[in-house]
């Protein structure tokens, strides 16, 4: 009889059990979107964890830890240096504009547009027909890719990591990773000005024949129609370069593989696919580099005139002190630069999220190298 309740008792109670872990199971099979209180669907708020859902470009914020960043300053500074070496030397000499805000947007803009090969062609309208303006253009232009691409990809790697949450990743590692895909990063630069001179041979084969056809207006009408969607795409092709080139160059830096094709295409996507989603990246980034670059030069302004007063105070003549101002006076020029090429790798992760539907935290990681094996220790 006490062993008859006893397996009854435990019959009962593993019926229990068994109801609320079913039960439990049933309540977690319900739709997230559900609320428990009413049973109506949630809102949009429910389900925003941060504010980044809401807009993603808050994402850049974080990228400003490049600014204060020892290891991109000295990157951004090392290569902002020996640009400039070459100009004087075998480019023509480079004004610079005083003042430290004028000053680094100009040399953010003038590395921006000497960095990408599409520039010549608007150098060669604007110029002379004369080769002593073209080919200075020509050679800066080369000069600038060389020197700056290893840096961009450097500094957009970083900035994509700060973007997904993530840290910076060790200058050694990704330097050598930077110089290794810096040819990548050089093709895909390249193509499209390569691309646009196929369109300019065309376009030059039917303007011959609409030279020979003068007079003929049926002729004529054919060949201007013809040279027309010629033109078109060509400048598809070159101001979407713009664009399409840094997004390229920080695809190269983010991706595990450096594809030159597979990165410009997805620039060009970025670009005519999602322009508005693109558009409010690059607002939010110019926003956080104007912020950047009004620190820096009020910073790099007080120190110049501080130091200028306790030059004067020394006894340091007076050429020597204008050449340390301006020496000053360049740091608003490094930060900003630094910081604008970091930008473009967490615009790119933004752009990538756009079109391709992945979130910018699935960022591409190298992997750690395998530490050797620890010697067996053997007791005799």
């Amino acid at each position: 009889h006490r062993d008859f309740n006893r397996t009854s008792i435990d019959r009962m109670t593993s019926d229990h059990l068994t109801d609320e872990h079913l039960g439990d199971e049933h309540l977690g099979d319900e739709p997230d979107h559900a609320c428990p209180e009413n049973g109506f669907e949630q809102g949009l708020l429910w389900t925003v964890r941060d504010w980044t859902d809401v807009f993603g470009p808050l994402r850049l914020i974080r990228v400003l830890r490049v600014a204060a960043s020892p290891v991109c300053l000295f990157v951004a500074m090392a290569t902002y240096l020996v640009w400039n070496l070459g100009f004087g030397t075998f480019l023509p000499s480079r004004v610079v504009t005083f003042g430290p805000g004028l000053a680094a947007l100009e040399s953010v803009s003038l590395v921006c547009a000497a960095s990408n090969p599409s520039t010549v062609w608007l150098v060669a309208l604007q110029s002379s027909p004369s080769d002593a303006i073209a080919i200075p253009s020509f050679w800066m232009i080369a000069w600038s890719l060389v020197v700056w691409v290893p840096a961009a990809g450097f500094l957009a790697r970083q900035g994509g990591l700060l973007t997904a949450g993530r840290t910076m990743e060790s200058f050694s590692p990704l330097a050598k990773r930077s110089f290794a895909r810096s040819p990548s990063a050089w093709i895909a630069s390249v193509v499209p000005s390569l691309c646009a001179a196929v369109f300019a041979v065309t376009g030059w084969g039917l303007l011959f024949g609409l030279r020979l056809s003068s007079g003929i207006s049926v002729i004529e009408s054919v060949l201007f129609l013809l040279i027309a969607l010629v033109a078109i795409p060509m400048g598809m092709l070159l101001f979407g370069s713009f664009i399409a080139t840094p997004l390229a160059i920080a695809s190269i830096a983010n991706e595990p593989h450096a594809d030159p094709l597979d990165s410009l295409s997805r620039g060009y996507e970025s670009l005519y696919r999602r322009p508005v989603h693109l558009l409010a990246a690059i607002l939010m980034a110019i926003i956080l580099v104007a912020l950047v670059l009004g620190i820096a030069s009020g910073v790099a302004l007080v120190a110049s005139v501080a130091m200028d007063w306790v030059a004067e105070v020394a006894g340091v003549a007076a050429d020597q002190r204008t050449k340390l101002s301006v020496l000053i006076l360049e740091l608003p020029s490094v930060v900003t630069l630094a910081t604008w090429l970091a930008m473009v790798g967490g615009i790119y992760l933004l752009a990538r999220q756009s079109t391709g539907q992945q979130e910018p935290e699935d960022l591409w990681m190298p992997e750690m190298p395998v530490p050797p094996s620890m010697p067996e220790v053997r007791l005799d």
